[in-house]
């Protein structure tokens, strides 16, 4: 590989090295060492040259490679098709889809109706470009001479195509299953959000925007007194004329609620005088508004499935052969097939959404609860998410592999997720899962008396408030002070309190103490290897039953104009007052520190091949964001990913290193838990908590 970085123009290492490893493939039995291989294959493939000297090598050889050892990688192997390897690609999806049909429709079905959509999008554009300039009078400086077709055209055109291709072989093989599966999909979209789910998630999207330009630096020299921005005036204004468009209920009752929602909100919302437009009065108003939301939510929470999906309430497993959602996701030698789906369907938040619950029965007599989630505010931030959840299946497969790490049991916990449409996709869930910030709501409901969740961040800006009007100023150490008053007198240790109430006995409490410990070692580690963002309280969730932890919310943070990663943080990874009490007094210097070092040193064995399953992971990410793929992005892209996977791999070496009994983590870990650093953060992503 590294022949090849030095000498783009001959191919004849890269290739001889695809056919060794297609070889090697054949032969090995070792799925960690075929996962090496595969990913630097993948890597290589980024070096063809117009001629396409590396996919017709692996278009001769591909058929030797067991068709499970593909599984894993669908999603490059699709993402491919829009480039010079899409028909060698093309036949080995096309194999994928004979044997295992439905571990390649719902990606394919998902990328399809993406493309679909932009290629329709960008058709009708340069349909009305081509318009406008016709209507100009000859002479016109503004006519310019527009090509027949787009330059999109060449991009999405081949890539729709091969997807249309694939769909057809899939439905031509397995009719039954595919339509079952197509039933499926389009019963799920009837459980489409109410109107009030959908108002309620744009309010928590506003408020999302409210906090952020709060705690702007610019905005902070006059606390009290900032209004709002135009982006936020605008987004408000559209949610006023989504309420006028929502069609009156059919009932009585609730077409008079809707009717009373709508003036209250309007006048709620009178932007008519400059006081209307303070931004912490206007973020006061939208909170008291989800509450009153949440409400209406509570009391429509439930339904069965007889009202809303007909189709599933009949299905069983004599009317197709259909498996549980996502089991393709991590191959195995056995998979649970879906037997039927539960009566109940439940209206719940989480993951900052609005989700539908429902429960489906398996072969094996077990009950998996999964959520339909709404996605399509942030579709391309969904599939960064799933690209991240594929990486951690792929580590927790290594950390099998080595003694240190499989004695302390050190394993991501990482959810089943599938994009069944580019705006919705089904998340495997757990009935005993509890966020952070749910930790935190039941510690204030619990308290006597009785305390506002949002008590903590009005504190915090009115002592900003009261300082600027004072005339005193706002360092370091002013902001220390308000950070421990915070958390002695308002956020004592909550989520130590909910676990020993949860388990009374000494020995459960110690094992979910011990649990809760690695689980938050793996959790730090990733962060700070990947420079990931830290997440806020509720993108945390613990399972009580298991002790682990478990998110969907985290991305690969690389930025598409430098391709370097962007860490906004003050701090390393997340590691606030609360997790620390939970964890325990010596966790911080023995538990916590151990598992962090056997994960990286687990990571780092060249053996285990971490930095080639990093290349194929970061080049789909990187190639997500490229629009044109010229042959300088494309050498700007290839270094832009080295650095990357160097920047990680020095980051892993760091927390991996020790010396005789000194390691770098505590010094680390120093910088996440003083308060002089976590004082500086947004009070929005509750540092005290």
């Amino acid at each position: 590989m590294d022949r090849v970085n030095i000498y783009k123009a001959n191919l004849y290492h890269a290739e001889s090295a695809i056919a060794c490893y297609l070889q090697a493939c054949s032969k090995q039995k070792d799925d960690s060492k075929v996962r090496r291989y595969i990913s630097r294959i993948l890597w290589l493939l980024t070096f063809d040259s117009v001629d396409e000297v590396l996919s017709k090598c692996l278009e001769q050889f591909h058929t030797s490679v067991h068709i499970e050892k593909w599984l894993e990688w669908v999603p490059q192997l699709l993402a491919g098709l829009g480039s010079k390897e899409a028909r060698v690609f093309h036949a080995i999806l096309q194999t994928i889809g004979r044997v295992h049909p439905q571990a390649l429709y719902f990606p394919i079905r998902n990328v399809y109706l993406t493309v679909r959509g932009e290629y329709q999008e960008v058709m009708a554009r340069h349909k009305n470009l081509v318009e406008y300039n016709r209507n100009l009078p000859d002479g016109d400086p503004m006519k310019k001479d527009i090509p027949d077709q787009p330059p999109e055209f060449a991009r999405l055109k081949p890539r729709m195509s091969w997807c249309n291709k694939l769909l057809h072989v899939l439905r031509e093989i397995h009719p039954t299953m595919l339509n079952a599966l197509e039933s499926i999909i389009e019963t799920l979209h009837y459980m489409k959000d109410a109107w009030y789910d959908e108002v309620l998630q744009k309010l928590y999207t506003v408020i999302q925007m409210c906090e952020t330009e709060a705690f702007e630096i610019d905005h902070r020299q006059d606390v009290l007194n900032v209004k709002i921005s135009q982006q936020i005036y605008k987004y408000i204004t559209g949610i006023m004329q989504y309420l006028n468009t929502v069609p009156a209920n059919s009932r009585s009752r609730d077409a008079s609620k809707q009717t009373t929602i709508k003036q209250r909100f309007e006048a709620d919302f009178d932007f008519s005088n400059n006081q209307g437009k303070k931004l912490h009065k206007v973020l006061k108003t939208l909170k008291c508004w989800v509450k009153m939301l949440d409400k209406t939510q509570s009391n429509n929470s439930k339904n069965y499935m007889e009202e809303r999906c007909s189709y599933l309430s009949k299905f069983c497993s004599s009317s197709a052969e259909v498996y549980l959602i996502g089991e393709f996701l991590n191959p195995k030698a056995h998979y649970v097939k879906i037997a039927r789906f539960l009566p109940k369907i439940e209206t719940i938040r989480k993951h900052s959404l609005t989700a539908r619950r429902l429960f489906i029965r398996g072969s094996n007599g077990k009950v998996y609860p999964y959520l339909m989630v709404n996605t399509s505010s942030h579709v391309k931030l969904a599939r960064s998410e799933e690209r991240f959840l594929q990486l951690l299946r792929m580590f927790n497969k290594s950390l099998v592999q080595r003694k240190e790490s499989c004695r302390r049991n050190l394993q991501w916990s990482v959810p089943k997720v599938v994009a069944v449409a580019p705006g919705s996709r089904l998340i495997e869930d757990n009935t005993s899962n509890i966020s952070v910030l749910e930790i935190y709501r039941w510690y204030c409901k619990n308290r006597t008396p009785e305390m506002e969740v949002d008590a903590p961040i009005a504190y915090y800006y009115e002592q900003l408030g009261r300082m600027q009007n004072e005339g005193s100023v706002l360092n370091r150490i002013a902001l220390n002070k308000i950070y421990h008053f915070i958390q002695t007198n308002i956020l004592p240790h909550c989520a130590s309190r909910l676990a020993k109430k949860t388990y009374p006995d000494p020995v459960m409490f110690w094992s979910f103490r011990h649990q809760i410990t690695r689980q938050t070692a793996l959790d730090c580690l990733v962060q700070f290897a990947l420079f990931l963002s830290s997440l806020k309280p509720e993108h945390i969730y613990i399972t009580q039953e298991t002790g682990t932890l478990s998110t969907v919310h985290y991305h690969i943070p690389i930025s598409k104009e430098t391709g370097e990663f962007v860490h906004e943080q003050h701090i390393p990874f997340r590691l606030t007052p609360n997790m620390i009490t939970l964890m325990g007094p010596i966790s911080l210097s023995g538990p916590m520190v151990f598992s962090m070092i056997a994960a990286a040193r687990c990571l780092i064995d060249p053996k285990l091949g971490t930095d080639a399953i990093l290349h194929a992971i970061l080049k789909d990410e990187v190639q997500a964001s490229i629009k044109d793929m010229t042959e300088p992005r494309v050498i700007s892209m290839i270094e832009d990913i080295q650095s990357a996977v160097n920047q990680i791999m020095s980051r892993l070496q760091t927390a991996a290193n020790f010396d005789k009994a000194e390691s770098k983590l505590p010094s680390i870990i120093s910088l996440t838990t003083t308060p002089e650093n976590l004082c500086r953060l947004d009070p929005a992503w509750y540092p005290w908590l």
